[in-house]
């Protein structure tokens, strides 16, 4: 996040910190921003103020660790490239942050 001052941004301020680097990162229509990293959690899913929402380690056999890559589909879901396995999955974003 970046704070107005004047007619420039003062130094940005952590949003969301992670464990290891991130390896990507998508945004779907409702304003979440989904983080992955290789460290547990390997999903991280945060509000549009930083807030975490959910987290998730497996989906399914896979380890979220081993996300490459991801957007957030048309469909409500989480297309997400598996590292270097040639596998892409489809994970319901409705299974990875519940309405309360």
């Amino acid at each position: 996040k970046l704070a107005r001052e004047g007619d420039g941004y003062r130094d940005p301020a952590p949003f969301v910190e992670t464990k290891v680097q991130p390896t990507d990162l998508a945004a779907d229509g409702e304003g979440r921003l989904y983080v992955c990293q290789n460290a547990d959690p390997g999903l991280i899913v945060v509000d549009a103020d930083g807030k975490t929402l959910a987290t998730l380690d497996k989906w399914g056999e896979a380890s979220t660790r081993e996300i490459s890559g991801m957007t957030a589909d048309r469909a409500g879901c989480l297309a997400c490239a598996l590292g270097n396995r040639g596998v892409i999955v489809r994970i319901p974003i409705t299974q990875i942050v519940r309405k309360k």
